[in-house]
């Protein structure tokens, strides 16, 4: 199993955590509960990191409402134990605290965008999310059709180097379109490079795609993708768990692969070099047990060639010299090989 920093994820599968206090609610309470943790979550989301592992524990432990009343004060009534120490934990950082001209900016911002905020209390959350544990997102934010977010075990993503080689780009365009001709709905990440390839074929083949966002969807990156997103939200969803106005910087993108792996039944690295976002993925859903696979190349006529530098030419031969990625994905996490050229069979 991968080394990386992924934090205890529960068995996917297994039983939700109990519901917090707060919606032990009579039926005529349920709406003022859903406004009230919608509200706490999405305040929670401006001053904690995306994927917060001590933010989600709490929340899943004690609801959205009252961990946003333990970070506005330092009381803390009724708690003992371990979780008296995560609460003084969260209480002993600094955090910024959205002010209520901020909120009221993040609200006028959705809006303006036509934005749906989604949070676990909406038919259209995706169940897969649960799987994350204390880093499942607060909430999300979706442009577009929020159903395509919700097809249970027939979501595959396929994501991938931004620099890819010619017969990498081949190699992706050939599996999304088997992989949606069997029904299933692409994810990815949006960026250059082999994300676009599967949302592109999804567009091309009439059929709803799933875009997930280091971004708010309002300011999505890169910024020549703003056509793709557009098209994306006509059939299917661009989503984000960031809000409008926040930025996370790099490590936004780190938090996102999480996302895609949780959202995705199955996970195709198409070419990765082994430090990449498409191997940080690929370790997500190896945690999440999920299915993994990578493509393993064999060697092309020369006339294949390659989009970018970093091939080895060998004789006549030309193939990717940097998808150490793939290998990473068959021995480490047991993936499944995808040998191209050949003929792609359907996975059932």
């Amino acid at each position: 199993m991968a080394t990386l920093p992924l934090g205890d994820y529960p068995q996917q599968g297994s039983a939700p955590e109990p519901p917090a206090p707060e919606t032990a609610l009579s039926d005529g309470g349920g709406d003022q509960w859903r406004e009230r943790d919608f509200q706490a979550r999405l305040w929670l989301s401006l001053c904690v990191p995306p994927g917060d592992p001590l933010v989600g524990g709490l929340v899943a432990t004690l609801g959205a409402v009252r961990v946003q009343q333990l970070v506005r004060s330092p009381a803390r009534r009724g708690l003992s134990g371990r979780l008296a120490g995560q609460v003084r934990a969260l209480q002993q950082r600094t955090l910024v605290l959205p002010t209520e001209a901020t909120l009221q900016r993040v609200h006028d911002a959705i809006a303006r965008s036509s934005l749906q905020v989604l949070t676990p209390a909406d038919r259209e959350w995706p169940p897969g999310l649960g799987d994350l544990g204390a880093r499942a997102p607060l909430l999300l934010c979706v442009r577009g059709v929020a159903s395509a977010l919700h097809r249970v075990g027939r979501q595959v993503a396929i994501v991938g180097t931004r620099t890819p080689s010619l017969v990498a780009l081949s190699a992706a365009r050939e599996i999304a379109w088997h992989q949606i001709t069997a029904g299933r709905t692409i994810v990815s990440g949006g960026a250059k490079g082999i994300d676009a390839v599967g949302h592109l074929v999804s567009l091309e083949s009439g059929v709803a795609t799933v875009a997930v966002l280091a971004q708010s969807p309002d300011r999505p990156y890169p910024v020549e993708h703003r056509g793709l997103f557009d098209d994306i939200a006509q059939c299917g969803a661009v989503v984000s768990e960031v809000l409008p106005g926040v930025s996370h910087g790099a490590s936004g993108f780190l938090a996102r692969n999480r996302l895609i792996a949780a959202l995705a039944s199955l996970t195709i690295v198409v070419e990765a070099p082994i430090r990449s976002g498409a191997i940080s993925t690929a370790a997500h859903a190896a945690h999440l047990d999920r299915a993994v696979m990578a493509v393993v190349y064999e060697q092309h006529e020369a006339d294949s060639g390659s989009s970018r530098l970093g091939v080895q030419n060998r004789g006549q031969r030309v193939f990717p010299v940097d998808n150490r990625g793939a290998e990473r994905v068959l021995e480490q996490w047991a993936g499944e090989a995808i040998h191209w050229p050949a003929l792609i069979r359907e996975k059932d």
